[in-house]
């Protein structure tokens, strides 16, 4: 039976602090256009899993730019969870009414389900 190889993202998260009194909405990722984030089969048959985070500037366009890993210990999965954030869609950061440039972090859980004994 093919092992198959879970992956999780995290929410993103708004780095700088919503104010309700400014109303301010946090960036979000566009799931719907943006899929899901590839594991890398090498890493698979290898067995190698890792939590990975990344973090980004998305614009008011709803782009991103500047991602860089903050976390993460295997090149081929940080490249993974960077490549997607990279060419993933969001809904930017709103204030006031206005979409704006904001920071924006995203936690990937590269893991391998465990086979259970019967």
């Amino acid at each position: 039976m093919p092992q198959i190889a879970h992956l999780n993202i995290g929410p993103g998260r708004f780095v700088t602090i919503s104010d309700q009194q400014d109303n301010t909405r946090a960036a979000r990722l566009n799931r719907a256009v943006s899929g899901m984030p590839r594991y890398p089969q090498a890493m698979i048959d290898r067995h190698i899993e890792d939590h990975v985070t990344v973090a980004c500037t998305i614009d008011a366009q709803g782009h991103s730019h500047d991602c860089l890993v903050q976390e993460g210990h295997y090149a081929e999965l940080n490249q993974a969870a960077r490549g997607y954030m990279v060419q993933a869609s969001y809904f930017p950061a709103m204030r006031n009414g206005h979409p704006v440039s904001s920071h924006y972090r995203m936690h990937f859980n590269f893991l391998i389900p465990k086979v259970r004994n019967r």
